[in-house]
């Protein structure tokens, strides 16, 4: 069966996507300890430095030991887009790989959703092991993250979370320090999960933590299904890492 692990942003993002593949049934095939363990893996942040991402390196070089137990033969590298271009998101990841694997990489991604194989020695058998690496950028209209996803394709009402939306650019009007629209629509997703889609007595941490909403609600509140086109290259991603 393929071993397959994800490389994501934060927290957050794990419990996303792992609801996303228990949806379309590819947890046995995809790992869903998505955000590695190890306390200096916990927070694989977007970087500005896109030469030397540095968490993203740390994260890369730690797998090492799991290719030599031959855990993974797979790894799939998910982003936000943001406000960065798909060439500056996949420069980002070759210079990721090169300085966690220099002696190995000899060669880059060239477009998101195609793998590269690179070619490890065992250490204990000096084998070659080849580990095939793939990248994923998450956006809406070419921008943004998976919350821009998530918020198209809403499944209930949202009118509370729409008329704060409507209205809070208007009210930081004289804020010197602007939301910007990652954080509009994280604050959207917020307010829908809380008052559009749950009775008063229910607005606590059981309901509205991001793991427990994903765990337990995700299928509830958000369309899978949903015709994105967004939405199906990301997961004709994950099925790409199961081939």
């Amino acid at each position: 069966m393929t071993k397959t692990i994800i490389i994501v942003e934060d927290d957050n993002d794990k419990h996303t996507f792992e609801a996303i593949i228990r949806y379309f049934n590819l947890s046995e095939q995809i790992n869903v300890s998505i955000t590695p363990p190890l306390i200096e893996w916990k927070s694989v942040q977007d970087e500005r430095n896109t030469e030397k991402p540095t968490a993203l390196i740390r994260a890369l070089v730690g797998l090492r030991n799991d290719f030599n137990k031959e855990k993974y033969d797979k790894v799939g590298i998910i982003r936000d887009m943001d406000d960065r271009t798909k060439e500056e998101r996949i420069s980002l990841i070759n210079n990721a790989l090169k300085e966690a694997y220099p002696d190995e990489v000899n060669a880059e991604i060239e477009d998101v959703n195609s793998l590269l194989p690179i070619t490890f020695i065992q250490n204990s058998t000096e084998n070659e092991l080849t580990i095939r690496f793939a990248c994923h950028f998450v956006n809406l209209n070419g921008q943004g993250e998976i919350e821009d996803i998530l918020k198209a394709i809403k499944k209930l009402p949202s009118e509370i979370a729409d008329c704060i939306d409507a209205h809070l650019p208007e009210c930081l009007r004289n804020d010197d320090e602007k939301l910007r629209d990652k954080e509009l629509v994280k604050l959207w997703i917020n307010h829908y999960l809380r008052y559009d889609t749950l009775t008063k007595a229910d607005r606590n941490s059981n309901y509205t933590k991001w793991e427990n909403v994903m765990k337990y609600r995700a299928e509830d509140l958000f369309d899978f299904q949903q015709e994105i086109p967004e939405l199906q290259a990301l997961v004709s991603f994950l099925r790409l890492l199961v081939s």
